[in-house]
């Protein structure tokens, strides 16, 4: 495990969450309500306006109190969530940047388009 990846998930251990509606995954991804949806995407859509009854309109999976307790969780512990929300997009970022720099994905777009000029002929 990377430092970031190791400091992503001390952050997300500090949450100190004690309820089943906001909970870490095996991968100290935090979850809500116990659906797939993540408190990341919870936040995120938040911060962009959007309230808890416009996000579980998106998410089927998500409960209208989970949702609630996430943006309520997010207002009373508002600087932790941040650093755990910074935290996580700088891992992400880190990920990114591994990913290119192995060369794997360089020239992939091209190949892919090639491949779609080649199959429409």
């Amino acid at each position: 495990m990377t430092r970031s990846e190791t400091m992503y998930r001390a952050s997300r251990s500090a949450l100190q969450i004690d309820s089943p509606r906001l909970a870490a995954d095996k991968h100290g991804v935090v979850r809500v309500g116990g659906s797939r949806v993540t408190l990341d995407t919870v936040i995120s859509a938040y911060k962009m306006g959007f309230n808890a009854e416009d996000i579980v309109e998106d998410y089927d999976t998500l409960k209208l109190k989970d949702a609630r307790f996430a943006i309520d969780y997010y207002n009373t512990h508002t600087p932790i969530v941040e650093k755990y929300l910074r935290e996580g997009e700088e891992a992400a970022a880190h990920a990114r940047a591994k990913i290119d720099a192995s060369g794997h994905q360089r020239g992939l777009r091209e190949r892919l388009l090639k491949r779609r000029s080649d199959y429409q002929q």
